[in-house]
């Protein structure tokens, strides 16, 4: 981390995670940077990052809250499956907790997975940041301190500038890039992206060989077709030419 934004929110820019996802993935497994492949991203969360992993009920909502990672031990406020009434429980540091409607959706395995990467990018990212008792305000009011993450957070693109965030929303979008860069690792995801394409940039959002390269992305990476837009967009591979809309993912 090169230094600290408002709030003391750490600045890290879009190389930067890249540079962070590289080295990741080369300690993991070097060839997922070269090859294109499905990312076993349970077991690099378990094996490489150390995180344990539990599916509770996380909100009332089961498109709210989907994730969250809990940084220290403690208790945390989840809801009963049955009756969505409150109860507490107790998690261990280094916790990774996945709503668990979203685990048991077939149809959104590729947003399950990305939640995953998500909340490792978080544990990865921003660990030591949330660690400082005088920056805890920022997370969940609870005792263990943890990073909750709502839906509206998890493949995020905005139209907006960046001058306007919060410093959650720094956070988060820091998290969502890196999760983006675990599961579609640059240069793989190019490598896809031409074998796929014809030419070297996609321009016509709605045409249909820009939704079969997409989709043919998203099924290849096991990722969600919103994910694998974005990452299109990220490495300058897709312009919307007609919204002149850019992202903040």
């Amino acid at each position: 981390m090169i230094g600290l934004g408002y709030m003391e929110v750490p600045i890290l820019s879009k190389d930067q995670i890249e540079t962070e996802s590289y080295k990741v993935m080369a300690a993991y497994d070097p060839s997922l940077i070269e090859e294109p492949a499905e990312v076993d991203i349970e077991h690099l969360i378990e094996q490489y990052f150390k995180l344990n992993v539990d599916y509770q009920v996380l909100s009332k909502q089961d498109d709210d809250i989907l994730g969250l990672i809990a940084i220290t031990g403690g208790a945390l406020t989840v809801f009963d499956r049955s009756t969505l009434e409150k109860r507490r429980i107790e998690v261990a540091p280094q916790t990774v907790i996945i709503d668990e409607r979203l685990a048991m959706s077939d149809s959104q395995i590729g947003r399950f997975r990305f939640t995953i990467a998500h909340e490792a990018s978080h544990w990865h990212l921003h660990r030591f940041y949330c660690e400082d008792e005088n920056q805890t305000k920022l997370f969940a009011d609870q005792d263990a301190t943890a990073i909750k993450c709502f839906s509206r957070n998890i493949e995020r693109r905005f139209a907006s500038s960046f001058s306007d965030k919060s410093p959650l929303d720094w956070l988060e979008w820091q998290a969502d890039y890196m999760a983006s860069t675990l599961l579609m690792p640059a240069k793989s995801f190019k490598t896809a992206f031409q074998s796929l394409s014809p030419s070297s940039r996609i321009y016509n959002p709605q045409d249909n060989e820009c939704q079969r390269i997409i989709t043919s992305l998203a099924n290849l990476f096991k990722v969600s077709k919103q994910a694998a837009r974005i990452r299109l967009l990220h490495l300058g591979l897709f312009k919307n030419m007609h919204s002149g809309q850019t992202s903040f993912l």
